[in-house]
């Protein structure tokens, strides 16, 4: 018992010093011991990337690593494509990983993880050539799941033929980004969305749209329904307006819930100004827009 306790004073007062840096190794299961992993767990960054020790020198830009800055021009592509942004990553050492191995926390959950070998190239098998095949080390692609010979970088024409160990992980991160981006719609993140995405056009529709019709939570979750689903809310402005539309018809009715929001905005294909346009036209019985723009006669 005493042994104990000297353990966790020991450790307390190392987290208590400031500038010393809290203990990097914990036992399986003592993790509540240890105050700063204890706060930690009890709030969660939404995304961190634990790297075993082999893998920093990819991660930290000190070392020459580029998958921080990388990261930055990945959240922008995401971002361009799905129409939502996934916040900062925290990278942290985890020396209980395997030395080459990785794993990504979403909101405290592991959620992937996999292994990379710094200094070689990841090359499809049936790719390899005789000289690839005698140094080549077996491994396992992280996104695919699928066989991959790792090939150290100065084999002739390795680099051209794969992938990096930082590429690779890279791919298998903004292959699980996307899949997961659902989960990082919080209710910050929608007020965020709403003030600087309708800041236009589009604004007093959406207060309209949830002072008559839905809560702000309903609203969250068929946003996140729509990037589970793989559809984009890069055209944020026309999914408020067509959401609008669709409550609006159907305000007679019951109260219109997330699942059945998520019905109707999976049935426009795509967001355009011009189909909304067109949609307008024949709900009111006006001229198309075909009609409406023809040129006069002579």
């Amino acid at each position: 018992m005493l042994n104990v306790l000297r353990d966790w004073w020991s450790s307390l007062w190392s987290w208590l010093q400031p500038g010393d840096r809290a203990p990097r190794v914990t036992a399986i299961g003592d993790d509540w011991r240890v105050p700063e992993l204890a706060l930690r767990q009890l709030n969660e960054v939404p995304l961190r990337i634990e790297a075993g020790l082999e893998l920093l020198p990819l991660v930290d830009p000190s070392q020459g690593g580029k998958v921080i800055d990388t990261l930055g021009r990945m959240r922008a592509s995401i971002a361009e494509d799905l129409g939502w942004v996934f916040p900062g990553a925290q990278f942290s050492d985890n020396p209980r990983l395997p030395p080459l191995g990785y794993r990504i926390f979403i909101w405290g959950h592991a959620v992937a993880e996999g292994q990379v070998m710094p200094g070689m190239v990841g090359i499809a098998p049936d790719r390899l050539t005789p000289e690839q095949r005698q140094v080549a080390k077996v491994g396992e692609r992280p996104k695919t799941g699928e066989l991959v010979a790792w090939v150290p970088q100065t084999v002739e024409e390795a680099r051209r033929m794969g992938l990096a160990a930082d590429e690779m992980m890279l791919e298998h991160l903004e292959h699980v980004l996307r899949q997961q981006m659902y989960r990082f719609v919080t209710p910050e993140s929608l007020s965020m969305t709403l003030e600087t995405r309708l800041r236009h056009y589009g604004r007093e529709l959406a207060d309209e749209l949830l002072s008559r019709f839905i809560t702000r939570g309903e609203l969250l979750f068929c946003f996140r329904d729509l990037l589970r689903a793989g559809r984009s809310l890069r055209e944020f402005p026309q999914v408020i307006e067509a959401l609008y539309r669709h409550c609006h018809a159907r305000s007679h009715e019951a109260a219109t819930s997330s699942d059945a929001m998520f019905g109707m905005a999976l049935q426009i294909p795509q967001f355009s100004p011009r189909e909304l346009a067109e949609a307008t036209c024949r709900e009111m019985g006006w001229p198309s827009l075909d009609e409406r723009m023809r040129p006069l006669p002579g």
